[in-house]
């Protein structure tokens, strides 16, 4: 039977970030249950990014609301104003209030007592309790990244005919994803016309030379109003592409941010609250959906270079 393991992590407001729930279930696919696994928390590892839920808007913006002060609600009144905002910002989705109720703690409650009792709710079976000498002493496994990905996530990737490898790996601006060049009978017909417009003008300066060189300034404001005409149809015809290309941008954007918040991991750029509401990671899990993902999570066992895509 595997070692019984033991996870320190800080008591983050709300589940924390979602770093905390995946090492958890890694270390549950070692030890083979969520009994043989131990959650120390440490408030002595408390950051910032601990006291933030950190979620996705409508737009795909990855955004921070904050925790009450020191994270815990002075009355119901604060939990409701903080509960009302989170559902005013992220996407809405079905049973998203139940899932902002679930997770926000109780009033009066600190984060410690607060995380004690949310933890064994998303992972039943799983012993919590507050860090020890003994647990800060000790080395702990490395745990390579694990990446979410929802319903919605994996329907972007299909329509833009990419693998979460690839959106990964991208680093240019979203801005300049999918934007269109001109291409086709369009920008031939274009490219003819410029071209001919400048033969024209060429040999229209030529003759009027020849005949007064005081038509040289009128000329001049010519060729302006020509090129300048052909400049503005020109992009005309990329803004009409660029309008139709937005959506496609959009969706990109949208994917590119739930997988890369701001440039950063997603286990680190998001909240666990985050996962279950807009990655649609159900807690607590089945146990065939649970089964899965220690199964999966083993199979990279030892590959701690690598990068694990779990669907939620």
């Amino acid at each position: 039977m595997s070692a019984e393991r033991v996870v320190r992590a800080a008591p983050g407001f709300a589940g924390g970030r979602l770093v905390t729930f995946n090492r958890l279930l890694r270390a549950c696919a070692r030890a083979g249950a969520p009994e043989r696994v131990t959650l120390a928390l440490d408030e002595t590892l408390l950051r910032d990014e601990d006291l933030l839920l950190r979620v996705q808007n409508a737009y795909g913006d990855p955004l921070g609301l904050p925790a009450p002060h020191q994270g815990a609600f002075r009355d119901e009144r604060e939990r409701a104003m903080l509960a009302a905002a989170i559902r005013d910002m992220v996407t809405p989705a079905e049973g998203l209030a139940k899932m902002v109720n679930d997770f926000l703690p109780a009033p009066g409650a600190g984060l410690t007592a607060a995380a004690i009792e949310l933890w064994p709710r998303l992972i039943p079976g799983l012993r919590v309790r507050a860090a020890t000498a003994a647990d800060r002493a000790a080395a702990e496994d490395p745990t390579p990244p694990i990446v979410w990905l929802g319903p919605h996530q994996r329907r972007a990737l299909a329509d833009l005919g990419l693998q979460p490898e690839e959106m990964l790996a991208q680093e240019r601006a979203h801005a300049e994803m999918y934007r269109p060049e001109l291409s086709g009978e369009l920008a031939a017909a274009l490219e003819q016309s410029e071209a001919l417009w400048a033969a024209q003008l060429a040999r229209l300066k030529q003759v009027g030379q020849e005949v007064d060189s005081s038509l040289l300034g009128s000329w001049s404001r010519m060729e302006r109003t020509v090129r300048r005409g052909l400049g503005e149809f020109r992009a005309s015809a990329e803004r009409c592409l660029d309008n139709h290309s937005g959506i496609r941008r959009a969706r990109w954007h949208q994917l590119y941010q739930a997988l890369r918040p701001a440039g950063a991991s997603q286990e680190e750029g998001y909240s666990l609250l985050h996962g279950a509401a807009q990655l649609r990671l159900s807690l607590p899990a089945a146990p065939e959906k649970w089964e899965g993902w220690c199964q999966a999570t083993m199979a990279q066992a030892g590959n701690s270079a690598s990068c694990l895509f779990l669907d939620a």
